[in-house]
């Protein structure tokens, strides 16, 4: 993730905190950004919708479909605005927002520099990325895929909408070049009376190359627009260890990370986890807002590959990847559920 220049004091949390609010001004239902509000009775879903460069979201990282970008449930609010948008940052996103291939995308290692690769949800990309000389070997050697680069979207994968009033559905269909080509179906539902909802995935590849590669959700997490530090807890199901961690302000112990003092403006955590079981077990976390009760716990009902964990001043973010291997004319289906709950917080004597 960019790194966010650096102030220091009181005045860090109060300048988040005023940017949260002026996203926020900025996401009533009378902006300028596509957007559809769900509900189940019991919960309020803020989606953002996929819409080129009128949506919220355009950049050639995220797939911007169906972005929950705030909810709210008995009074408390989770997700929301971590920075103040600027339509040129590849991060300039919220909530559940999901990538694809973020360190492999489909057909980036069979072109050169200009030519065209492909991300799943977002369409064609160009490749950024020149040869460079290794200093040791003075050979000339390709460099890797970096998503914080922003590749030109040459052509962007356009997106079906169907919906309700506690669903919305989005199809992808998209054919490139050399081979490549998907069916993607995503759909957000509400529970039938019950304080959560689901994103379902369905991938069918429709090209001749088989796809390997992952998915996660970067799930960036606000509870009650209270600014990440040791008021929240993040709970594991499984015996989580730091295989590597950047930053000084959190700590991985009992399967849980644990914030040992607020994140201010030039602050970030990343984690790296170890210790998974390898079953789908695997893939849940549950994130507690300490001071209000609020919390949110988030599975997926397929192993994780890898576990990642990151974190700035308004988002903590649990990212479980999973595979998404696709042979030619195959299907894969995956899903995560996301439910809300709230604990009375006993009263200061």
């Amino acid at each position: 993730m960019e790194r966010i220049g650096r102030i220091s004091g009181v005045a860090v949390l109060a300048a988040f905190l005023a940017a949260a609010a002026s996203g926020e001004e900025k996401m009533k239902p009378s902006d300028d950004f596509p957007q559809r509000s769900l509900t189940n009775g019991l919960v309020k879903l803020k989606l953002y919708l996929p819409a080129g460069e009128k949506g919220y979201y355009f950049g050639s990282r995220f797939e911007p479909s169906g972005v929950v970008a705030r909810a709210e449930y008995k009074g408390h609010t989770f997700f929301g605005p971590w920075k103040q948008r600027d339509p040129n940052s590849q991060d300039s996103i919220m909530g559940t927002a999901e990538e694809f291939s973020m360190d492999d995308p489909p057909g980036f290692d069979e072109v050169e520099a200009g030519g065209v690769f492909y991300k799943i949800g977002v369409g064609e990309l160009v490749r950024k990325e020149k040869p460079v000389k290794n200093k040791q070997t003075g050979k000339m050697e390709p460099q890797p895929y970096g998503f914080w680069r922003g590749h030109k979207v040459a052509r962007r994968a356009p997106w079906r909408q169907t919906h309700g009033k506690d669903w919305v559905q989005f199809v992808q269909e998209f054919t490139g070049k050399r081979g490549w080509g998907w069916h993607y179906t995503k759909r957000v539902s509400l529970a039938k009376g019950a304080p959560s909802f689901t994103i379902f995935r369905r991938l069918e590849n429709t090209g001749t190359k088989a796809i390997d590669t992952t998915h996660y959700c970067h799930n960036f997490t606000l509870i009650d627009n209270e600014p990440i530090g040791p008021n929240y807890e993040v709970r594991l199901p499984f015996n989580a260890r730091a295989k590597q961690i950047k930053g000084d302000a959190a700590e991985v112990r009992d399967r849980q990370v644990v914030f040992l003092k607020p994140l201010l403006r030039s602050k970030s955590v990343w984690i790296e986890m170890e210790g998974m079981m390898g079953t789908a077990l695997d893939n849940a976390v549950v994130i507690e807002n300490r001071k209000t009760g609020a919390s949110l716990k988030i599975t997926g009902d397929r192993p994780v590959v890898t576990y990642r964990f990151w974190a700035a001043p308004l988002a903590a973010c649990p990212e479980p990847f999973v595979a998404v291997k696709v042979a030619p004319r195959a299907t894969i289906t995956w899903s995560n559920t996301y439910t809300f709950h709230v604990r009375q917080v006993p009263k200061p004597k």
